[in-house]
């Protein structure tokens, strides 16, 4: 069985191809992936004579843990070059569908990142699964309240151990938590109002939060108000995981 790495750089290039062609743009994303998922530029050819020579669609994805990812690329990589030309739009539709995703889905996704900066971090995405943890496995207390994506979620944390528990219970959760992880609310006052409750009740612990990319106001705002770090969604498998160590780190510097 291939690995995800190779599935969904596989399938990068059979969308990058879908026009015939791939532009300086697509490869430069092509290119920062394979960097990303520690590719080398010998397997990069390999795979995509692979492709051209038997002429591939689509390449399943390995493993249930990189669908989500693999969509999120796909999506991303249909935009890198401000083009979505017919060719492009069957690729990806029969990609998408190919993972379990509907119409609906998939049209989702694109209006997700259709306006996101093409440059974006991608060394998250394939973190190392063994990175070393901070005194022990990390320990991420989720305020439960408004969290959705709860699967999603601990695909990131892979490597931390969550618990869950509701606002109004946080005050009895202080020895459970390395780092406090809460999701913006769409009014911002209510976002700032569980930060600060927050803040009082763990006052020697990190506290992050989830925000979508459309609440870009608040996320500053609340970065200002004292937050420690924000995640935006979608949450990549190992993002969570790789920033609970840096946070811990930082901390104890």
């Amino acid at each position: 069985m291939i690995s995800v790495q190779q599935s969904v750089y596989m399938n990068l290039y059979i969308l990058a191809l879908a026009d015939g062609r791939v532009d300086m743009r697509e490869a430069d994303f092509l290119s920062r992936f394979a960097f990303a998922a520690h590719i080398s530029e010998a397997q990069q050819r390999e795979w995509q004579a692979l492709v051209q020579s038997q002429q591939l669609q689509f390449v399943p994805v390995a493993s249930n843990g990189g669908v989500a990812e693999a969509l999120a690329l796909f999506a991303r990589m249909v935009r890198v070059d401000d083009e979505f030309v017919s060719q492009e739009q069957e690729a990806y539709l029969l990609m998408g569908k190919a993972l379990g995703y509907s119409d609906e889905e998939l049209g989702n996704a694109l209006r997700t990142y259709w306006n996101e900066d093409p440059s974006f971090d991608m060394s998250a995405i394939f973190a190392p699964d063994n990175a070393p943890a901070p005194n022990g496995q990390p320990r991420i207390l989720v305020i439960s309240d408004d969290q959705s994506d709860l699967e999603r979620l601990e695909r990131s944390a892979n490597q931390c151990s969550v618990v869950y528990c509701h606002l109004a219970e946080a005050g009895a959760h202080i020895q459970d938590a390395h780092v406090v992880l809460f999701q913006a609310a769409d009014d911002p006052k209510a976002s700032l109002a569980r930060l600060e409750q927050l803040k009082r009740i763990f006052t020697d612990v990190p506290v992050a939060f989830i925000a979508r990319r459309d609440q870009a106001a608040q996320i500053g705002y609340l970065l200002e108000s004292g937050a420690d770090k924000c995640f935006v969604k979608p949450l990549f498998q190992n993002e969570l995981n790789k920033a609970m160590h840096d946070l811990l780190q930082t901390q104890e510097s």
